[in-house]
């Protein structure tokens, strides 16, 4: 009788275990490479810049890909480049790069040295700064 029971509790358990689906893992907004970038060198106060990227993510799983720029808390000077996507994955992900490109159009406010601190990845980053002269005319 317990070799009955056994069997049955064996049967049961191998069955529902090859059916399980591959397992889910998703995240959103998380941080992906930027591997080109072009920050001029020289401004003027009150004339657009544009400030270029390209970012990437390894696989087909990513998408949704897009590029966040803004000034740094408690500053007005320095500013951050980052880059963000989506990952979802049931098991397999298909072997394309999902990439992204942008021009960011910044208008420096005030004469000075802004300081753009582009994300490289989750853990790299450059700093380029940009000197911002006054408009001639003023």
């Amino acid at each position: 009788m317990k070799f009955i029971k056994f069997t049955v509790l064996f049967a049961l358990i191998f069955m529902t275990s090859c059916s399980l689906d591959p397992g889910y893992t998703g995240y959103s907004n998380v941080l992906v490479v930027i591997d080109e970038k072009t920050v001029p060198p020289t401004g003027t106060v009150d004339v657009p810049l544009s400030i270029s990227a390209h970012c990437y993510a390894p696989n087909g799983c990513w998408s949704n890909l897009e590029f966040l720029f803004g000034v740094q808390p408690n500053s007005t000077v320095r500013y951050e480049l980052f880059a963000i996507g989506d990952y979802l994955s049931y098991g397999e992900c298909p072997e394309i790069l999902v990439t992204a490109d942008t021009t960011i159009s910044f208008t420096p406010t005030a004469p000075g040295q802004y300081i753009i601190q582009t994300w490289l990845n989750g853990q790299e980053y450059d700093l380029d700064t940009i000197i911002v002269t006054p408009s001639q005319d003023r």
